[in-house]
C-alpha cells in the first residue's frame, strides 16, 4: 500500500552505507528497487535491479543473499511466463540450499522449483521433487505447512488427467483449511476440486463447489479469485 517508500528507502540505505562504509547496503538497495519495480509490474526493470543485487551478493560471498536473488529472478521470471528462465535460477538456489541443509528453505525450493516443471509440462521430474519435499518435511509437518505441496501434487495429476489421483491430495487440503479456518486454502481447495468434477462431468458436484468458492470471495474481497470463480 506504501509501495513509494521503497524507493525512499533504498536511497536511504544506499547513502548512509557509503557514509558508514557498510558492505552489505548495495546488495539491500538494488533488492529494494527491485522490488519496488515488481510490484510495479515493470519486469524489465526489476530483473535489472535482481541482477545487481545478485552480483552484489557474490561480491560479499553473502549465501543467504544470493539465494534471496535467484530466487526472486525466478519468481519474476514465472510471473512473466518465461518458465526455463525461472527454472535456471530455481535449480542454482536449490543446489545452494541443498548444501546449506536448511528444512524449511529446501522444501519451499523444491516446491517452487516443481510448479516451474509443472508449467513446462515436465510432470515427472515435478512429482519427484515433490515427493522428495514431502519425504523431507514430513516428520516436521507440526512446524511446516505442507498444504501446498500436496496441493501442487495435485495439479500434477490434474494435468496428466489422473482425476481420482487429483482428488486424494485436493480433498484433505480441503479438510485441513477448513479445521483451520483458513477461507483463501479452502478458496483454492474448493475450486481445484470443481475443476476436477467438471472434468469428470460430474457437474452437480462441480457445481457445488464453485458455489462455494464463489462466496468465498465475497468472504475474501478479491476481485482476481472472483474472476478466476466465475471462469469455473
Amino acid at each position: 500500500e506504501k509501495i513509494d517508500s521503497l524507493k525512499f528507502y533504498a536511497a536511504y540505505i544506499e547513502n548512509e552505507s557509503q557514509r558508514l562504509n557498510f558492505k552489505k547496503g548495495p546488495v539491500l538497495s538494488t533488492r529494494l528497487r527491485g522490488l519496488y519495480e515488481d510490484l510495479n509490474n515493470n519486469y524489465g526493470k526489476a530483473i535489472e535491479y535482481y541482477l545487481q543485487s545478485l552480483e552484489e551478493a557474490r561480491k560479499l560471498d553473502a549465501v543467504e543473499y544470493e539465494m534471496s536473488a535467484l530466487s526472486d529472478l525466478a519468481i519474476v521470471y514465472s510471473v512473466n511466463k518465461e518458465p526455463a528462465k525461472a527454472k535456471e535460477f530455481y535449480i542454482q538456489c536449490a543446489n545452494m540450499v541443498k548444501a546449506g541443509g536448511e528444512i524449511s528453505s529446501l522444501v519451499n525450493t523444491y516446491n517452487n522449483l516443481a510448479v516451474i516443471y509443472t508449467q513446462l509440462q515436465q510432470y515427472d521430474s515435478a512429482r519427484i521433487l515433490l515427493n522428495e519435499a514431502v519425504r523431507i518435511g514430513k516428520p516436521h509437518a507440526a512446524t511446516l505447512d505442507l498444504t501446498s505441496i500436496y496441493n501442487n501434487l495435485g495439479n500434477v495429476n490434474f494435468r496428466e488427467k489422473r482425476f481420482d489421483e487429483a482428488l486424494t491430495h485436493f480433498r484433505p487440503n480441503y479438510s485441513w483449511h477448513k479445521s483451520e479456518n483458513n477461507a483463501a486454502g479452502i478458496w483454492v481447495a474448493v475450486l481445484n476440486i470443481a475443476d476436477v468434477f467438471i472434468e469428470k462431468k460430474v457437474f452437480d458436484s462441480a457445481s457445488l463447489y464453485a458455489d462455494h468458492a464463489m462466496k468465498l470471495t465475497m468472504q475474501l474481497g478479491s476481485k482476481s479469485k472472483e474472476a478466476d470463480s466465475y471462469s469455473i
